[in-house]
């Protein structure tokens, strides 16, 4: 079960989120919907542990999501609204993630336009 429990987010002093709770039962699919304006990415950033909040808790299976963010991530899907969540652009960041083999061994483009991989790369032809 995931729970919201009176949270309350503040940027620069204005607060964006006013006393939110709701709880959603494992299994259970929700849509989130809103105004613009309404305060629904910070929401999802603090479910997902990216934003603490000033006030409330949120707990998921028992744990409160500022104790473990990482283990709830790796049990919730949460497609964000833009992908500030990535410190690379997933391209590049799919190489390297795989090791050093295939962070340094690139696609390389030739003039005829065909492309290819350097010699000795231990990138799975597949990610690229």
């Amino acid at each position: 079960m995931l729970t919201l429990e009176h949270v309350a987010v503040r940027y620069s002093g204005r607060p964006v989120l006013r006393d939110v709770s709701f709880s959603i039962a494992p299994g259970e699919i929700v849509a989130y919907l809103g105004a613009n304006g309404a305060g629904k990415p910070t929401t999802m950033k603090v479910v997902t542990g990216l934003r603490e909040p000033d006030h409330g808790r949120v707990p998921y299976a028992g744990r409160d999501v500022a104790e473990d963010p990482l283990g709830l991530r790796r049990r919730l899907g949460y497609v964000p609204e833009t992908a500030e969540v990535l410190s690379v652009p997933v391209r590049p960041g799919v190489p390297a993630a795989l090791g050093p083999g295939c962070a340094s061994s690139p696609r390389r483009r030739s003039r005829s336009g065909s492309t290819s991989r350097s010699r000795g790369s231990t990138c799975p032809r597949s990610w690229w």
